[in-house]
């Protein structure tokens, strides 16, 4: 549910609601780094809930890595209904 817009001056990623997976690495060197990319957070909870978090929505410091595999310039937490 991820997806990346490009104009020939600024490149937006969108993590839509994801997981993390090494694919991100891979998004980056193919698509080019954005210069901002919107990383989605909301995986919180006891660790007894992380297998049901992890396939669908990303804590903070797999937001962090995704936004280095992308190679983002610039990164922004969401997560609708987080706060």
């Amino acid at each position: 549910s991820s997806w990346m817009c490009h104009t020939p001056r600024f490149a937006f990623f969108f993590g839509g609601d994801t997981g993390y997976c090494p694919i991100f690495a891979k998004v980056g060197k193919a698509l080019g780094a954005p210069d901002v990319a919107a990383i989605p957070i909301g995986a919180y909870g006891a660790k007894e809930e992380m297998w049901f978090h992890r396939p669908n929505h990303m804590n903070v410091e797999e937001a962090v890595q995704c936004s280095l595999d992308l190679g983002a310039r610039r990164a922004l937490a969401i997560h609708w209904g987080t706060w």
